[in-house]
């Protein structure tokens, strides 16, 4: 039940399995409901609704969101939510994939996954291709998954243009 309301005589006898799920606070019947339907988010359901709630209220705003996760909480099907319900635009890019690995490849699927095939002019013009394409659209929405992968990947090609400062 998520709001008061009269149950038909039908079925109130014999007594129904009933939760009131009116307050979002409480966890006992949220744990119940998923246990009954063997669903299992990875975390206590009021923390996990507190998550969406305050994601969605940063997005709705444009801002950025930087959600880190600890344990086996489904933060997949948080973003899935977020996305079927609140935010059909949201682009979701993989950074695990080794299509995204390079510089080109992100740049590509960002734009793949925001509906765009473009042809990709080579460095430096990709970035500002990305930039136009972007810009030219309704307001962009992305999500970078497995964002902590960045800090391991080796590093872009240098240019051999000028030698590095020693300072």
């Amino acid at each position: 039940m998520r709001h008061t309301c009269r149950l038909p005589d039908s079925l109130t006898k014999p007594d129904p399995l009933r939760l009131d799920l009116q307050d979002d606070s409480q966890s006992e019947p949220w744990a119940k409901l998923l246990a009954a339907c063997a669903v299992e988010l990875g975390a206590d359901v009021p923390h996990w609704l507190a998550v969406r709630d305050r994601t969605r209220r940063f997005l709705e705003r444009g801002q950025s969101v930087n959600l880190v996760v600890n344990g086996q909480v489904r933060w997949r099907t948080l973003l899935d939510h977020l996305r079927a319900e609140h935010f059909p635009e949201l682009a979701l890019v993989n950074l695990d994939k080794g299509s995204t690995a390079r510089r080109r490849g992100l740049i590509l699927e960002i734009l793949n996954q925001l509906g765009h095939r473009p042809t990709l002019p080579e460095e430096p013009d990709d970035l500002a291709e990305l930039d136009r394409l972007i810009g030219a659209g309704p307001r962009a929405s992305v999500a970078l998954t497995h964002f902590d992968r960045v800090a391991a990947r080796p590093p872009t090609t240098a240019s051999t243009s000028s030698p590095p400062c020693a300072i």
